[in-house]
């Protein structure tokens, strides 16, 4: 597991080392795309200035899109891990198991858009749809997301 509140950059660097220290000992290795998330009812969720996480005053806080207080642990910190760590794994023949069958690349695309419209910044969540898009054209539910972020882009503009 990586990405838990107060890992650091050297902390995720063990992990790695691990795997290709008992790379012989393993036939596959398993990162949650989820990464450490504030589920309900957990001890993280209901003790999270313990564990160094920022509180949401102004809405709801996401369960993945949580951010430690001083910067260093946010949801794109960990996305970067999960993808470094899926590369080693790979490159050491390991089965970097994904769990539901789907592409990696759109998957990221996916979360990256609706990282950034939960975010408020929806020219990020446009580009990172209509990357998705390319990918996959016939994607219904990325063509309504797109015509949300576009919709809330344009009234952000119009009233700016």
């Amino acid at each position: 597991m990586f990405g838990f509140p107060g890992e650091t950059e050297d902390d995720f660097q063990q992990t790695l080392d691990f795997i290709k220290r008992n790379r012989g000992s393993l036939d596959r290795v398993y990162a949650s795309a989820t990464f450490t998330s504030l589920e309900e009812n957990s001890t993280l969720t209901a003790r999270q200035e313990e564990f160094g996480i920022r509180r949401e005053r102004e809405r709801e806080a996401h369960h993945l899109y949580w951010e430690s207080e001083d910067g260093t642990n946010n949801y794109l910190v960990r996305l970067e891990r999960y993808e470094r760590f899926r590369k080693l794994a790979v490159g050491l023949g390991l089965d970097a198991y994904k769990g539901i069958n789907g592409n990696l690349e759109t998957d990221k695309l996916s979360n990256l858009a609706q990282y950034y419209r939960y975010k408020g910044n929806y020219a990020e969540a446009v580009r990172h749809l209509r990357a998705y898009l390319e990918r996959d054209p016939k994607s219904e539910p990325m063509r309504e997301e797109l015509r949300l972020c576009l919709a809330e882009l344009e009234t952000l503009e119009a009233c700016a």
